[in-house]
């Protein structure tokens, strides 16, 4: 929600691109921004297609065998949850005042951890026709209130890829590592009784 509604500033109408559509917050990504009236295209891997095109996306690109280059539309908003492309790149796809967001961190150095990507685009923000944003999650309660409005009028539906015990949890940040989720894992904690 914060990616889409509060940095994206989406309103009906408006182009908006999710690159890990398939991921546990693309698959929210892609569903907020439909519910918003935006147009959705997302960049999933080929086991994930159909998914992504199920929670609303118009049109759906397989990583695989689709290049950012390839990519004939612009956009006003791109929701980066994958982590794999140049920003650069990303930037080619945006509108004249387009936004980029990118979400969570990835590999990085002992100075910038998994921030260096991030933190470099919001250094080049300033200078450039786009705004350059990342994404540090926070908790507000107007976000919670609408979000919990969109699963209750059936806007958005979690995508529960795949539940592990707490003893695999292993197995399941193995998955989570993969990139390759399909949407959000759960591990069960056994509630003490």
């Amino acid at each position: 929600l914060q990616a889409v509604r509060d940095h994206g500033r989406v309103w009906p109408g408006d182009t908006v691109l999710v690159v890990g559509a398939s991921g546990g917050v693309g698959t929210f990504a892609v569903q907020i921004a439909a519910a918003l009236g935006a147009t959705v295209d997302g960049i999933a891997g080929t086991e994930n297609l159909a998914l992504v095109r199920s929670l609303g996306a118009d049109r759906v690109f397989d990583h695989r065998t689709t290049a950012l280059t390839d990519i004939d539309q612009r956009y006003d908003l791109i929701i980066d949850c994958g982590g794999r492309n140049p920003t650069r790149r990303l930037r080619r796809l945006l509108t004249d005042g387009g936004t980029l967001v990118i979400v969570g961190g990835e590999g990085g150095n002992r100075l910038t951890g998994g921030f260096g990507r991030q933190l470099r685009s919001a250094l080049l923000s300033p200078f450039v026709a786009h705004r350059l944003v990342m994404l540090m999650s926070r908790e507000h309660h107007d976000g919670t209130d609408r979000l919990a409005e969109l699963l209750s009028n059936g806007s958005v539906t979690p995508v529960i890829a795949a539940r592990f015990g707490f003893a695999d949890v292993d197995q399941a940040l193995e998955r989570l590592e993969s990139g390759r989720s399909g949407g959000k894992l759960v591990v069960e904690v056994a509630g003490r009784g």
